[in-house]
């Protein structure tokens, strides 16, 4: 594992320390490698559902009048249970 030496405000890392102590995390590393996993895995998600919709086809136009028509459908069935 490779060191890195960062600079963070004064509030920032007693955000990050007050997370640490909560036991969410084992120390301040632990919870900045998880901060950069889930910007790495929140990275290649949204670039799969721009491929997804890229190559999903033509583009279809919406039509909000219907879409807001069936929203309140299923809204008045809801509200009725």
């Amino acid at each position: 594992m490779t060191d890195l030496n960062i600079s963070i405000n004064d509030e920032l890392l007693a955000f990050i320390k007050t997370r640490v102590s909560e036991g969410a995390y084992v120390s301040v590393s632990d919870y900045l490698q998880a901060l950069v996993a889930a910007d790495r895995d929140n990275r290649e998600k949204t670039d799969r559902f721009l491929m997804d919709g890229l190559e999903s086809g033509a583009p279809v136009p919406l039509n909000m009048s219907e879409i807001r028509r069936k929203a309140f459908s299923v809204f008045e069935r809801e509200k009725t249970k």
